[in-house]
């Protein structure tokens, strides 16, 4: 009778361990239901990641540490196949194929641990997934800021209906090397299901201008600032337009492409704003203290601007401006209200420091979004928050994740200080979100600057035919791509005959 409770516990306890049925649910099967709930809950224990060619992986990750250069080139982010083990705390082990490659653009993600590298990585999936995830990146924790601050931001703009990436803590292993580090998803399918969103077009800034004229710079003792690079920087951002990252969607039908373009079009005109104006015949802010304006991201919309003021002032109210660096913002095009929202990327919270930074410009529903967010950060669930943040990974008690919102709530107010103190001509001044063609000239000057062999192309709006264009003399001419050069035009990476193409959009 013993024997019998014995067992019936065993399997009532333990009931998905060396099940069949429960591997290919919860390793294998490409069609992931948000509501299965018993997925979310299990916490990952660990991850291995074992690379098929050892060596050359690791002689390319040598280059990377000991190479002359401060921004990592692309040469050295080619992919791998890998085998990935996922242990969970039920100790189901998921086993998976994919591919990794070394992620970031300097070297802080990369370094020596005794005789061995520990590294960031971006792996791909390919087949099954991690609670519906099959892309993401494993960061070393100094590339994030104070990491328990960017796990915590992450819950809170998720419980206030901001699309955020899952983002943990995990014990990993990789090429038999441990280390701690952060697992976050990657913006797809899986990260706009599980915020609640259908399935659309997902943008982000094109870096692949920033760092070109910077790319020769030795990696020597100087900083930046002393080795020129900052200037470098600026002229290519001020090349700097929006790329789609998830093309694939525009392919599903005609009408799935169209909104694509259409919605890329009115980034690239936020952009081209931005490029005209952070340093101008009235500005001189350096290119990473300015904004995008979110006037033209809510679209004049006072509901959508309001929505996306708050979400500028919870970010900067925990020092987590660097995610709002033109260069480093992801947008979802949400076509139901009809607005860009951002997604959480890449912020390097910090929130027991002081806030002194708050970027222009600023919009009319600013002083609203203030009293707004203080009535939201006060009347979130404490206890919850410590329980999320425990399932990533991070344990706080509760008065410490108490005295974390009341310092955001404390930085909020050093915000409205700063806002208030300032300039009011110039603060209305960068209100403004007039669009000038003479804007379009100056951003072909730049870009011409970067790169003389490269072709713009536009998309008509009377018949939809594309032009691509040369910029001196500027002349345009019809032109047709292929689905395979259209997928490569939207997100920034068409090269045809040695000839670069840069997308503007439907003109």
């Amino acid at each position: 009778m013993k024997e019998k409770i014995f067992i019936f516990f065993f399997l009532f306890c333990f009931p998905q361990i060396g099940s069949s049925d429960t591997l290919k649910k919860y390793c294998n099967e490409t069609i992931y239901q948000i509501e299965d709930e018993d997925i979310n809950n299990l916490k990952i224990k660990n991850i291995t990641i074992n690379v098929d060619k050892h060596k050359k992986w690791t002689k390319n990750s040598l280059k990377i540490l000991i190479g002359n250069f401060r921004w990592i080139p692309e040469k050295f982010k080619k992919r791998f196949n890998a085998d990935v083990s996922v242990l969970f705390d039920n100790n189901l082990l998921c086993n998976f194929r994919g591919r990794i490659r070394n992620n970031g653009n300097q070297k802080d993600h990369i370094a020596l641990k005794d005789n061995s590298i520990v590294q960031s990585i971006d792996v791909h999936l390919q087949n099954g997934h991690i609670y519906g995830i099959k892309k993401f990146k494993l960061l070393r924790t100094n590339t994030r800021g104070n990491y328990k601050d960017e796990i915590l931001l992450t819950e809170i703009l998720r419980e206030l209906n901001y699309i955020s990436p899952r983002t943990s803590m995990i014990a990993t292993k990789i090429n038999n090397v441990d280390s701690k580090m952060l697992f976050q998803e990657k913006p797809d399918e899986a990260m706009l299901k599980f915020n609640s969103r259908k399935n659309g077009p997902i943008f982000e800034g094109d870096e692949r201008f920033m760092f070109r004229l910077a790319k020769n710079l030795p990696d020597n003792h100087l900083s930046n600032m002393s080795l020129g690079m900052l200037p470098l920087l600026e002229k290519g951002v001020n090349a700097m337009l929006a790329r789609q990252i998830n093309s694939e969607w525009n392919q599903e039908n005609e009408n799935n492409f169209n909104i694509a373009h259409t919605s890329l079009t009115k980034l690239n005109i936020s952009y081209l704003l931005y490029l005209n104006s952070y340093r101008n015949e009235k500005n001189n802010f350096d290119y990473h203290n300015y904004s995008l304006n979110n006037n033209l991201l809510g679209l004049n919309n006072d509901k959508n601007i309001l929505k996306l003021d708050i979400y500028n002032l919870l970010v900067f109210s925990t020092n987590g401006w660097h995610g709002l660096g033109p260069n480093n913002r992801k947008f979802y095009w949400n076509s139901i209200e009809n607005f860009f929202e951002p997604i959480n990327s890449d912020t390097n919270a910090n929130i027991d420091i002081k806030t002194t930074v708050f970027h222009l410009p600023y919009s009319k529903q600013v002083d609203n979004a203030f009293n707004i967010l203080q009535k939201l950060l006060n009347n979130l669930n404490i206890r919850k928050l410590k329980y999320n943040i425990a399932f990533r990974g991070i344990n706080l008690s509760e008065k410490k994740v108490k005295e974390k919102i009341n310092k955001i709530k404390s930085n909020l107010n050093e915000l409205k200080k700063i806002y208030h103190e300032a300039d009011q001509e110039v603060v209305k001044y960068n209100r403004n979100n007039i669009i000038e063609e003479k804007m379009w000239y100056n951003y072909y000057e730049y870009l011409y600057e970067i790169n003389p062999n490269i072709y713009v192309v536009k998309k008509s709006k009377k018949n939809g035919a594309f032009k691509r264009c040369k910029i001196k003399p500027f002349v345009c001419n019809d032109f047709s791509f292929n689905k395979e050069q259209l997928i490569n035009l939207v997100e920034g990476r068409l090269v045809i005959k040695g000839m670069e193409y840069q997308y503007l959009g439907v003109m």
